[in-house]
């Protein structure tokens, strides 16, 4: 598909739905007008109470998987890197052979990095 199709296709998208958008807005306030005041003042109260009740249900969930995630132990397993030797100390160090790697032969023949 050829780029201006592609944005013609989601322009059409964006614009169907903002049709929507607007239809659902006026059919709500139709349906809000036929209601008397206090209608209107009750389902307010329906509504944030809904909110209220939306918001200690998240906070519960919140809580909870924030408690799970303490208790879990990322380092369960045994110490996989117990007895084995430094990669800096020994003879084969490579802070002190440092140069000798820069300068092998094996650099200079395939002309890599540093000479």
């Amino acid at each position: 598909m050829a780029f201006p199709a592609i944005f013609k296709k989601n322009l059409e998208k964006s614009m169907r739905f903002k049709q929507m958008q607007e239809d659902l807005r006026l059919q709500q306030t139709l349906e809000d007008r036929q209601k008397s005041a206090n209608e209107r003042e009750l389902d307010r109260f329906y509504e944030e109470e809904r909110e209220k009740s939306i918001k200690r249900n998240l906070e519960e969930f919140r809580a909870a998987r924030k408690a799970e995630a303490m208790k879990t132990t990322v380092l369960a397993g045994d110490n996989q890197f117990k007895g084995k030797g430094n990669i800096c100390s020994g003879k084969a160090s490579i802070l002190q052979n440092n140069n000798a790697l820069l300068t092998s032969k094996a650099t200079k023949q395939k002309g890599m990095f540093f000479k």
